[in-house]
């Protein structure tokens, strides 16, 4: 067991969508089920052994219970493979920048970089990857000006300590520092006191924007996304709405082209633990749009003549 499951054990969500539910006594009645019958076997054979196994009635108790603490043991990371696509989908508790792929960074719509507790915090995604992947900021803004050059501008903002060109909600940069791949997607607006205003629509926006970008000018490498919109945005939408929404929008691109043949939506331990994410929902949720999806092609359509 990983130091995530670990941990996992003590947070509130396991507790509540694991242990205190019908399905736990389920896998209890299970395991005192499943060793009444050994123990029926084993004393048919040999009966001689009755009571002494009467009197070790402690280990049989022992042994359910451990049962149930295996079957009901925390999930970290669940996955399904996509039907008529050859793409696996996948969710998992964990560090994204632990995970190997394409990474999607969430950020401002004037491409912000500069870290302090009054604009971008140490603490955010972009926060963290700016300190991981750069060894000053002046190369990551050399880097996002090479991607933008060709996007157009939305508008000149005249404004001190900021960047004066702001582009639209679903802007795209893709930046590939220490030979890794980034794409950082604009998914709020900076206001004048630095606070991050988005919205749920501008979320599915970006992500429209996002599977459109990686289809056209990216590789196949696997995509691993976070919880976009989840933190500094401060949308109203509760996390898993937000993990609904994504894993809906990708299975919908992939109606009509491949990006990857991996996908995995990263959820932070902090998230997990603070915020009650049910990953038995969720994993429910994954296993039916994976395989009750039906992507149609022009021939399901058909042809007709129009009526004059």
């Amino acid at each position: 067991m990983n130091l995530t499951a670990l941990k996992a054990f003590f947070s509130k969500s396991y507790w509540r969508y694991s242990i205190f539910n019908i399905d736990t006594l389920k896998a209890l009645f299970t395991g005192f089920g499943a060793l009444w019958l050994a123990i029926e076997i084993l004393t048919f054979f040999t009966p001689e052994n009755v009571q002494e196994l009467r009197l070790n009635w402690k280990w049989f108790i022992l042994t359910g219970i451990l049962f149930v603490i295996w079957a009901r043991r925390p999930v970290v990371a669940i996955s399904e493979r996509l039907s008529g696509r050859d793409v696996k989908l996948e969710i998992k508790i964990g560090n994204i920048f632990d995970i190997n792929g394409a990474r999607i960074i969430s950020t401002n719509t004037t491409f912000d970089t500069e870290i302090n507790p009054s604009k971008i915090s140490e603490q955010s995604l972009q926060g963290q990857f700016t300190r991981r992947f750069y060894e000053n900021v002046r190369h990551m803004d050399q880097d996002l000006q090479d991607s933008l050059k060709n996007e157009q501008i939305k508008e000149e903002l005249d404004r001190e300590k900021s960047k004066s060109k702001r582009y639209k909600i679903g802007t795209i940069a893709q930046v590939r520092p220490k030979n890794q791949t980034f794409y950082l997607v604009a998914v709020a607006d900076m206001n004048e006191n630095w606070v991050a205003e988005s919205s749920f629509e501008n979320i599915k926006i970006c992500l429209a924007e996002l599977w459109n970008y990686i289809g056209s000018c990216g590789g196949m490498e696997p995509v691993v996304i976070p919880l976009i919109g989840s933190g500094y945005s401060r949308l109203p939408e509760k996390r898993d709405v937000l993990a609904k929404e994504i894993i809906k929008s990708f299975v919908a691109a992939c109606a009509t082209k491949k990006f990857c043949e991996k996908f995995t939506l990263v959820i932070s331990p902090d998230d997990y633990r603070k915020h009650g994410l049910n990953l038995y929902e969720l994993r429910e949720y994954l296993r039916y749009i994976c395989r009750y999806t039906e992507f149609k092609t022009k021939k399901d359509f058909g042809e007709g003549v129009g009526i004059d």
